[in-house]
């Protein structure tokens, strides 16, 4: 690769994002007529942008199950399912063009489907989500059961409220101790809790901005946006 090349690599992709990241930080902060319209533009163009990405996965979904199941690698029925289910549930979402029952669906292509959409998605979909949620719950137990031995004062501590908050929680906490456990339970959430939350949160629009700095200036290391070493 020659080195006007390579130099062009690390230019374009940090010069669009000072540009656009200027302009999109401005229209937030000053309103003005074209700021706002090219920022409504850029919400566009992310929108196609995700769509293409969306694309691009199924393509390589695709191209990788089909080389499992032309190998016969094992588990290639699970391919064969996979890419079989992908691409109905594709053409049953593009065909679903229609409101049944109360919810909307937003298909570009009137294949009438929508019915067999709404059945994925209420008996199929829906189910298996608050299936694999349900499931979660016994790992969450699990990992709650190690983090809340007692090693210092920190995890006692940890003890006391997260017992408390679950007594809150279950029905049996108020049936046995009373409503002071909902009340403190309350506490717990709305004042400890939501002070350490907003403090996460802060820490985490800071540590945003200083990224987004980062990337305005070209001091992101990172190779897709060719940084400064």
């Amino acid at each position: 690769m020659s080195r006007t090349a390579s130099d062009l690599k690390k230019i374009v992709p940090i010069s669009l994002a000072c540009v656009i990241g200027v302009i999109g930080a401005f229209s937030y902060f000053v309103k003005y007529g074209p700021t706002d319209a090219f920022k409504a533009n850029m919400v566009t163009f992310d929108t196609v942008l995700s769509l293409m990405a969306m694309a691009i996965g199924i393509i390589n979904l695709s191209l990788i199950h089909g080389r499992f199941i032309t190998r016969r690698r094992k588990g290639w029925v699970f391919s064969i399912i996979l890419i079989v289910f992908m691409y109905a549930a594709f053409v049953i979402g593009l065909g679903a063009t229609e409101r049944v029952y109360g919810q909307s669906f937003y298909g570009v292509i009137p294949l009438g489907t929508t019915n067999l959409a709404y059945f994925l998605q209420t008996a199929i979909l829906n189910p298996a989500s608050t299936t694999v949620m349900s499931l979660l719950a016994f790992y969450i137990a699990s990992a709650a059961y190690r983090t809340f031995r007692i090693r210092n004062i920190d995890s006692a501590i940890l003890l006391i409220s997260g017992s408390l908050v679950l007594l809150g929680q279950a029905p049996i906490g108020a049936f046995f101790f009373g409503s002071g456990v909902l009340d403190l339970k309350t506490w717990i959430l709305t004042v400890p809790n939501m002070a350490g939350s907003r403090g996460t949160t802060i820490g985490i629009a800071v540590g945003t901005v200083a990224m987004a700095v980062r990337v305005l200036f070209g001091y992101e290391r990172r190779p897709t946006l060719g940084g400064v070493e």
